[in-house]
């Protein structure tokens, strides 16, 4: 995450307030956030260009800069601040983070928590029937939202991890087989050896890494795997 800290820890303490983070997710589902890219609008046309309620949108926006994301530049007219700024559709911001924090899914997910607490078992199966990563599966378009949320989150650790690992030796990187590369991970890491060898190595499952009848110790990268806490244990999954 390239922002500012503090203006980073200002936007993410509003999409984990209750009331503030579907209020966030309704204004970026809308574009308010781009519609005010080109500088501050009266809220009726703001509320008409976002295909939004005028009244409900301005008791919106008067919130939100009492909590330091948008301004209101003189009354009903809103402009952008640097905290706002990260909710337009723009490289180096939250805009898809706030999409997937404000979900129905994730939201009812949360919710649940409390059981999963009580329990030990997962919010997100008893709400939905499913672990999550079935409901990706089921729903990809939501899948790749979480994808690109969690890349806009840990895109830099991503990258410093490539710039630091000694790719001399490296001709695969592999994913987890079942799961999408959620975090850019493979991605980002294949750039990172290409960096140094002058070639992208390929991209495996690591199901099928295991199977291939070259790889020994199998049980060794298994339980690494699972130490590590690759995307897959069943233990990563209850919370969620």
């Amino acid at each position: 995450m390239s922002a500012p800290a503090s203006n980073f820890q200002a936007a993410m303490s509003l999409m984990n307030h209750t009331y503030f983070n579907p209020i966030i997710g309704a204004l970026v589902r809308h574009g308010v956030p781009d519609h005010l890219d080109e500088g501050p609008l009266a809220a009726p046309e703001l509320a008409q260009r976002a295909g939004v309620d005028a009244l409900a949108l301005t008791r919106a926006l008067r919130a939100l800069a009492g909590f330091g994301t948008f301004q209101e530049i003189s009354p009903g007219v809103f402009g952008n601040n640097p905290v706002s700024n990260l909710f337009r559709n723009r490289p180096g911001g939250l805009y898809n983070f706030a999409l997937y924090n404000s979900s129905d899914h994730h939201v009812r997910s949360a919710a649940a928590l409390g059981h999963s607490v009580v329990t030990g078992q997962s919010a997100t199966h008893l709400v939905f029937g499913d672990s999550f990563w079935e409901y990706a599966r089921r729903y990809p378009e939501e899948g790749e939202t979480f994808n690109r949320a969690l890349a806009e989150l840990r895109g830099e650790e991503h990258q410093q991890i490539a710039d630091a690992y000694d790719w001399t030796r490296v001709n695969t990187v592999a994913e987890r087989a079942g799961r999408p590369d959620r975090y850019g991970h493979v991605d980002v890491l294949r750039r990172g050896a290409a960096a140094y060898r002058g070639r992208v190595p390929a991209a495996v499952r690591f199901d099928a890494l295991l199977a291939h009848p070259g790889i020994a110790y199998r049980r060794r990268l298994q339980h690494r795997r699972s130490v590590a806490g690759l995307i897959g244990d069943p233990h990563g999954e209850r919370m969620g």
